[in-house]
């Protein structure tokens, strides 16, 4: 138990970009092609780049996006991590929500 105490949280959500505990079930699969895809790397990769330097941690510690594949309609697939909330299949279809990020649903910018 201790030694799960004593983790810092680091894994970095690819929507909201919360940083949470390693834990099981915190990587998901999503509609992405590379980082620019997800929201907490277009808002966030800043922040994201100087903790690695300052933990002196590889980038996917921190914000995973590996190729996962395509899903059945051919679309390429990344592994992220998640948090808990972002997990839900409403934050999976931007169309759904807006991210107030400076991009449309359709991933162009405004």
């Amino acid at each position: 138990h201790i030694a799960a105490i004593e983790q810092q949280p680091m894994r970095c959500c690819f929507n909201c970009a919360m940083v949470n505990y390693p834990e099981s079930g915190d990587k998901i699969k999503v509609r992405a092609n590379s980082h620019s895809d997800l929201r907490a790397w277009r808002v966030f990769e800043p922040v994201i780049r100087e903790t690695q330097r300052a933990l002196q941690v590889p980038l996917e510690d921190i914000f995973l996006c590996e190729e996962a594949g395509v899903d059945a309609q051919g679309f390429p697939l990344r592994q992220v991590y998640t948090c808990t909330y972002c997990k839900k299949a409403k934050c999976q279809d931007p169309v759904q929500y807006d991210t107030f990020d400076g991009h449309s649903v359709d991933g162009m910018g405004n």
